[in-house]
Parts: structure tokens; C-alpha cells; sequence
């Protein structure tokens, strides 16, 4: 590539002899392009910005296009996608002002932006607005009777769905690619996306087959990173599938071929590869020796990241040899790496969809080994850290959080953000080179490690002058067991905290003495992550539809999660449950013990993603000072535009976005119990996506019940359906979570009363998470959202008996009126099956 750029270089005194300057702004933009691939972004911008002034005095629309789509390429590489996005955008506005017939090049170019816009947006989680440019894209091709373009558009199409975790319609969207396609080279592309398909319904058997598909392949064209790429998936399919003797010998496998071809970095992964399936044998001996073999190899190694898997490994095969403090040593370093890695994750590549990442399993490594030895409480701050990591992942890197900084400190950060992924991409580059220049790799990775301490020295200094910014971002200390305890306002209160690892449950009650002190007991419930969500799936299922046979399921649930709790949480009246992974789907409040009785009838339930999130939340609750009139905001039955439900159903094919004329007179039930001076309401036309923006910042309680998803995949793309004013190009009809956060809410509370999870499978509560998190950066500490699509008239009864105990409850909790609420609907002959009252849950701050 160095070659190459002198190559061009030497040719740009001839090209401006040229009576045409189209051949030096051609050159200089094929210099930009290929610093870009070397990963030197600054220097790759400077050549760009050259070419943009030629091209410009020139009046070259479609160089200028070009220039600006580059540039976009590149922010999209540092992981500024909201500027990648305005380059695309611009970009394609300027060829559609292009006069004239539309030329193969100029489709060509266009179908780039769309492509490009398609993927960033898709980067983003931003699913609904990546499907529309997707189909955009695939229906252009098509009209221009363009192959290349139409398989690109379903290619992207089906990754979408794949990470939608909607897997048999991304195989269907694969065949539909493959009949256009005549390229087995670009088939085996489609190949690639079969296999996580399959892998994320768990379908392994299936997933092998993909994979020794390509393997042959690889074997057949003699391509060796192939076949250890292929020889790696397996080996970690078979550890899925709990076989770790084949997963070591694919593993072996990979380790000869790296060797045979010198990739370094691939000797190290397989040897983490081959100590895994040690430690899954319980060879534990023979797992540490290898463990060591990889951390000499690393030693060696400079531009990747050393493995936290690894050192989980190693933890597990002493805790199997009897060696508790070696193993929680090395159970600390694991979570050491995974709290570095996620702090200097720049990069806008698209993360695993519709999971929170397996980096939470060190943690639930650590809350084991010290549960098991008794250490309750330091079992509690690691279970408050994993809380806190998984808040990270539901906000992501995507989104900017930036509070009160201001333009400059936003750029500043930015920058610095910028730099550290382009000289991550220069070493990516480097050591990818046959002979590789060593003293400039050396060089490059003393930069890389100087900026990341800037970055964060950087962030530091931001904290310290924007301290409530660490809030937001969800990167606060994790809260100490005595001030948990000091926030439970009396002695019948009880916090319930859980983990669900790959094995165990453990189920945490703190309360506290009548000294103010807390008190911990940990439980350890035999019952694994998977078997859980398959009880939940059933459980959820039954109450969703109606099912009479549901109190089988409650009652097991009961037996299994709260019963080992039971003294303690004996003439509790006031609950605070803080689940965990499935969890996030198990409405507690319809749990039922022995003899019947539902847990909402002994206790007021309410919801926090961590202890140390509801601190904050209770922290925001007491500086609240929302005007004394401005009681209640509501929106109900907005009228959604075809093209905003046709946008939302391409890619959640459930949410049929149907009139609620029950959401109307609930909202209009309202109006008239607060009264007009007191309560805003819109219905109809009326309830636009641009009002709500507007008037939310001035109530108390801001109630949407309007069609809504919480989305389990990208949670801060989790989103209301309003109307639309379609005179105003910005408003699109979707209220997301990322747009709620910056809305300066002066709430008390925000209640979504008709919204749904788009989850299939049970999920980690991400979409719930995101949504109230959202909630909280703009100013609520307090959220009320459906477990599933209530239906709508018992929606509106336990709506309207919710804000009548929070008008006339002297003195009561907000979760107490829902409690309160949901045992008035309960003795209603109609209603009493827990599908009608129970889908409500609080999360936040339920005082």
C-alpha cells in the first residue's frame, strides 16, 4: 500500500500539466482512499479535503459526492456514526439533484450512499430506519435491473433480521439473495450469515454443517485462513454443545495451522481455545499449563487485546483443584480486562444482537466462588458491578451521552476517541503486512497507548466537572450494602437481588436491623440460565394469552426463587426486586406460594436495574421541582402514518400498530379526573411526536399509551409510535429512547401503558433497561411499562384506579397504588386472571 501512494504520488506532477484537473482530483482521492485503508484517518482527511477544492472549483457533483461519501467511510471507521450519516446524506442529496438520465455510475454511486446509510443506521441499532434504506436500495436495483445490487440490499436485509433474532426470515431473505446471485464467491458470503443463524437459535447441529461446508471449501482452494478461521467455530460450537474433546481437537487443529502460516495472534486464541475445553473436561492440570503456553504467546504479541476468557478459565480449574483465592485472583483480572476493554470501545462496529455480552461471566464467576465460601457481602459489590456493566451494554457505545459538556469538551472527546481507533487501524494494518516494519509498529503502539491514557486522563477531568455525566453514562461506583440498606425506608422492607449464571441462581435478601445496619443472606438455587428461561417462556406464555393452566407454573416459580427467602422476606410489605437476565420477564407480583396467594397480595412490588441505579434515581426524585399545576400529560390512540407503520412493521412483524380507541377514552378518563387546569391531554392527529417533545418537560406525570416497543436488540432504539406531522421532515413518529433523554423531563413519573416487548425469547430486559434509563437521563426516576401487550379495557380500569389511589392514597408509594390498583382489578370476577393486572411493572423509584 506504501508502494502504491508513491506510485500515485509520482504521478500528480503529470496530471496537473493536464488541461483537466479531473485527473488530479482522481489521484489525490485515490491517496485519501488508501491512507483510509491504512488506517491513518488524518492524513487520509487532509488528501480528501484537497480533492473536495478541486472537485468543488470545478463543479464536479459526482467528485464532490464522492469526497463527502469518503469522508463519511471514515467517521464511521472512528465510530462517529451520526457524522458518518450526515456525510451519506449529503452525499445522495447531491446526486439526486443531478440532472438528467439516470447513467448505470450514477445508480452505481447511489446505491453506495444507500448501502452505506443502511449499515451505519444499523450500527447505531437503529433497525427501522436501516430496513427503510435497505429497501430502498433493493427496489432501485431492481428497477435498474442491477444483480450486484439487488443480492447486496437482501444480503444487508438478512443480516438485519439475523440480528433481530428473526433467523427464519433472514434464511428465507438468504434464498431470495442466492437466486439472484450467480457468484459462488458471493454465496459463500450468505454462507457465513446461515451459520449465526442457526447458531442463535441454538440450532448447533445445524451450524456444523454450515461450518464444515466452508471448511471444505477453504481445504479445496488451499486458502489456510480459512480453514483455521473454520477450525476455531467449530471448536467453539462443540464447547456450546459441551463436547469438549472434539472442541480440543479443532482447536488443535488450528493451533498447527497458525503455526504453519505464522499468525501469531490466531496461535494465542487457539491455545485459550484448547485450555476452555481442559477446564470443560475438568483436566484442570492440563488447562492451567495451557493457560500459561497462552500467556507466554501474548507476551509476544502487541495491537490485540489479551483474552478475559482466559483468565475465566483459569479461575474455574483452580476453583475445581480446591484453590479459592487463586482462582478469584484470576476471576478479578478477567473482569479487570473486560472494565479496560469497554472503556476504550471507540468503535461503532455493531455489537452482538439481542444479548448483553458473555463478559457479564466473570463476575457471575466471582459472586459464585464467594458465595460458596460465605462472603455474602463481597459476592454483593460483585453482583452491583455486573449490574452496572450490564447498564453499559444497554446504553452502548453508539449513543452519545454528553449532559451538560459542552460543544468543545464533546469534540475534544471525540477526537480523542478518533485517534486512538485510527492508530488502532494503522497497527491493524501493519501487522497484517508480510514484512512488516517493526520500529514504525513499535512506534505506532507507544502512540496508541500514550493517547489512551489522554482519553483517560480526559474523562477523568470531564467527571470531575460534570459529575452527574458518570451518572448518566451509567459509569458510577457501585453503592456499598449500608447505604443500600439506608435507602429502605422501614424495617418491613427488603431488597431481593439476583444473578442467573450458565449454572447456578443466587438469590441476595438485604434488609436492615432495627441499628440501620444491613443485613445479607445469599441463596444458591440449583437451577441454570437456560432452564430458567424455558420455565419463564411457558410461564409468560400462559399469562399473555389467558391460560387458565398458569398456576401450576407460578407456584413452581414460587417454589424454586423465593421460597429459599421465605423467613426473610416474611411480613415484608414493601419489595424491591432486582432481577437478572430472564428474570427481566417474570412478574413477580403474580408469583404464587402454597396456599395460593399471590406475592402482590403481601407486598408492594417495584423494579431497579441495580441498587446503584436506584440510588441515583431516588437521589433525582428528592431535587425534583416540577410546577404545582402541571399535573398530568397523556397521549392516547395517536392516528400512526402509513409510512411510519409500514417502516416499523418491515422489521417488527408483530406490531400490527392498530387503532386503541380504549387508549383514547383512558387518556380522556384522565383529562376529566385531574381536571382541565391540571392535565394536558392529545388523541388522535393531535398526538405528534413534535408535542410530545415540547409539552413533556412541563408535568409531573407524562403517560404514553400510544403502541410502543422496547427493544431487547438495540435498547436505546426502543421507541413510541406517535403521530406524525409530515410538514416536518425531522419528526419521523417514532419517540426512541435515545431522543427521550434529551427531553429535560421535570417528571415524577413516566408511564408507557400500551407497549410490548419485541423479544421472541426470553431476553436480559435490555429494551425495559434502555427505555428507563432513558426516562432517567431526562429527568424521571420513575417508569411504569407492560411485561406484554396488556389487553386494553383491563388496561384502562387498572390505569384509571392507579391514578385514582395516587390522587387519594394519603401518604401511600407510588408502588403501592399500583399494588393497590392491581388487587381492585383481581376481585373483578372479569379480570381476576393475573394477564389483566399483572403485566405492570415500576422500575426506579417506587416511593
Amino acid at each position: 500500500m506504501v508502494t502504491q501512494i508513491q506510485w500515485y504520488k509520482s504521478g500528480i506532477p503529470y496530471a496537473e500539466r493536464m488541461p483537466d484537473n479531473r485527473a488530479i482530483s482522481n489521484l489525490i482521492g485515490r491517496i485519501a482512499i488508501s491512507y483510509t485503508i491504512m488506517g491513518d484517518f488524518p492524513t487520509a482527511r487532509t488528501y480528501h479535503a484537497r480533492a473536495f477544492e478541486i472537485r468543488k472549483a470545478m463543479n464536479d457533483l459526482t467528485g464532490i459526492a464522492a469526497t463527502i461519501s469518503n469522508l463519511g467511510i471514515i467517521s464511521v471507521e472512528e465510530g462517529d456514526l451520526s457524522a458518518g450519516i450526515e456525510s451519506f446524506t449529503q452525499s445522495l442529496a447531491i446526486l439526486d439533484s443531478i440532472k438528467g438520465p439516470e447513467t448505470p455510475d450514477l445508480i452505481q454511486r447511489k446505491l453506495r450512499d444507500l448501502r452505506n446509510l443502511g449499515i451505519t443506521y444499523q450500527g447505531m441499532g437503529n433497525h427501522v430506519q436501516a430496513l427503510a434504506y435497505y429497501s430502498k436500495s433493493l427496489k432501485m436495483s431492481e428497477v435498474a435491473k442491477n444483480e450486484t445490487g439487488v443480492y447486496g440490499a437482501l444480503f444487508q436485509i438478512a443480516s438485519l433480521y439475523n440480528s433481530q433474532g428473526q433467523y427464519e426470515l433472514a434464511r428465507q431473505t438468504l434464498r431470495r439473495a442466492d437466486n439472484v446471485s450467480t457468484d459462488d464467491k458471493i454465496s459463500e458470503e450468505s454462507i457465513g450469515i446461515l451459520g449465526a443463524s442457526y447458531l442463535g437459535e441454538e440450532k448447533y447441529e445445524q451450524a456444523l454443517n454450515i461450518y464444515h461446508r466452508q471448511l471444505s471449501t477453504g481445504e479445496k482452494e488451499g486458502n489456510k485462513l480459512t480453514q483455521l478461521g473454520k477450525f476455531m467455530d467449530i471448536g467453539n460450537v462443540y464447547l456450546l454443545l459441551g463436547d469438549a474433546e472434539k472442541a480440543g481437537s479443532f482447536f488443535e487443529r488450528a493451533e498447527r495451522i497458525s503455526l504453519e502460516i505464522r499468525a501469531e495472534g490466531r496461535i494465542y486464541g487457539a491455545i485459550v481455545g484448547l485450555a476452555r475445553s481442559s477446564v470443560m473436561a475438568g483436566d484442570f492440570d492440563k488447562a492451567i499449563k495451557q493457560a500459561e503456553r497462552a500467556k507466554e504467546q501474548f507476551k509476544n504479541l502487541k495491537g490485540i487485546q489479551e483474552s478475559w476468557e482466559l483468565y475465566g478459565a483459569i479461575g474455574t480449574a483452580y476453583s475445581g483443584l480446591g484453590k479459592p483465592e487463586l482462582a478469584r485472583l484470576n476471576f478479578q483480572k478477567a473482569i479487570d480486562l473486560v472494565e479496560d476493554q469497554r472503556g476504550f470501545a471507540a468503535s461503532g462496529s455493531e455489537e452482538a444482537a439481542g444479548s448483553f455480552s458473555r463478559s457479564i461471566t466473570p463476575y457471575q464467576l466471582m459472586v459464585e466462588s464467594l458465595v460458596t465460601s460465605g462472603s455474602f457481602e463481597a459476592a454483593y459489590t460483585f453482583t452491583e458491578r455486573a449490574k452496572a456493566r450490564i447498564l453499559l451494554e444497554a446504553l452502548g457505545p453508539k449513543v452519545k451521552i454528553n449532559g451538560a459538556m459542552s460543544p468543545t469538551e464533546s469534540k475534544n472527546e471525540q477526537d480523542l476517541k478518533n485517534a486512538i481507533v485510527s492508530l488502532g487501524k494503522e497497527i491493524q494494518f501493519e501487522r497484517s503486512l508480510k514484512i512488516q516494519n517493526t520500529a514504525n509498529l513499535r512506534r505506532l503502539e507507544t502512540k496508541l497507548d500514550d493517547k489512551r491514557r489522554e482519553f483517560q486522563g480526559f474523562r477523568n477531568q470531564i467527571y470531575l466537572d460534570h459529575p452527574e455525566l458518570r451518572v448518566q453514562r451509567g459509569e458510577m461506583s457501585p453503592i456499598g450494602l449500608d447505604e443500600a440498606a439506608s435507602m429502605l425506608p422501614d424495617l418491613q422492607s427488603a431488597f431481593l437481588e439476583f444473578v442467573v449464571s450458565q449454572k447456578n441462581t443466587f438469590a441476595s435478601v438485604i434488609t436492615k436491623n432495627s441499628a440501620g445496619r444491613a443485613v445479607i443472606k445469599t441463596y444458591t438455587i440449583s437451577a441454570k440460565r437456560k432452564d430458567i428461561a424455558a420455565r419463564l417462556e411457558v410461564y409468560r406464555d400462559r399469562l399473555a394469552s389467558g391460560d387458565l393452566d398458569f398456576q401450576k407454573v407460578a407456584r413452581e416459580l414460587y417454589e424454586l426463587l423465593l421460597k429459599p427467602a421465605e423467613k426473610e422476606l416474611a411480613g415484608k410489605t414493601n419489595i424491591i426486586v432486582i432481577p437478572d437476565g430472564p428474570l427481566w420477564d417474570l412478574p413477580f407480583q403474580a408469583l404464587q406460594d402454597g396456599k395460593g396467594k399471590y406475592l402482590v397480595e403481601k407486598a408492594a412490588i417495584s423494579y431497579a436495574p441495580s441498587l446503584t441505579a436506584l440510588r441515583e434515581m431516588r437521589k433525582r426524585a428528592k431535587t425534583r421541582k416540577p410546577s404545582p399545576d402541571a399535573e398530568l400529560l397523556a397521549f392516547g390512540n395517536p392516528i400512526v402514518g402509513r409510512s411510519t407503520a409500514e417502516r416499523v412493521q418491515r422489521v417488527f412483524m408483530s406490531e400490527k400498530l392498530e387503532p386503541i380507541p380504549e387508549a383514547e377514552r383512558l387518556v380522556n378518563s384522565l383529562a376529566k379526573m385531574y381536571g382541565p387546569t391540571r392535565s394536558k391531554v392529545y388523541t388522535g392527529a393531535d398526538a405528534r411526536e413534535e408535542v410530545a417533545k415540547t409539552e413533556s418537560p412541563k408535568y409531573r406525570i407524562v403517560q404514553f399509551a400510544t403502541h410502543g416497543i422496547l427493544n431487547n436488540v438495540s435498547p436505546m432504539y426502543s421507541h413510541l409510535v406517535l403521530a406524525q406531522n409530515e410538514k416536518n421532515p425531522n419528526e419521523d413518529g417514532l419517540l426512541e429512547a435515545w431522543e427521550m433523554k434529551d427531553l429535560d423531563l421535570k417528571a415524577d413519573m413516566v408511564i408507557l401503558s400500551a407497549c410490548e416487548t419485541a423479544r421472541g425469547k426470553i431476553s436480559g430486559g435490555e429494551g425495559v433497561i434502555g427505555m428507563t434509563w432513558a426516562s432517567f437521563i431526562a429527568g424521571a426516576p420513575t417508569t411504569v411499562a407492560s411485561q406484554w401487550k396488556v389487553e386494553s379495557k383491563s388496561t384502562t380500569e387498572l390505569m384509571l384506579e392507579f391514578h385514582r389511589q395516587l390522587l387519594t392514597g394519603k401518604g401511600i408509594s407510588k408502588s403501592e397504588a399500583l399494588r393497590r390498583a392491581s388487587l381492585k382489578l383481581m376481585k373483578m370476577p372479569q379480570y381476576k386472571h393475573p394477564s389483566y393486572w399483572a403485566g405492570f411493572v415500576m422500575i426506579g423509584d417506587g416511593s
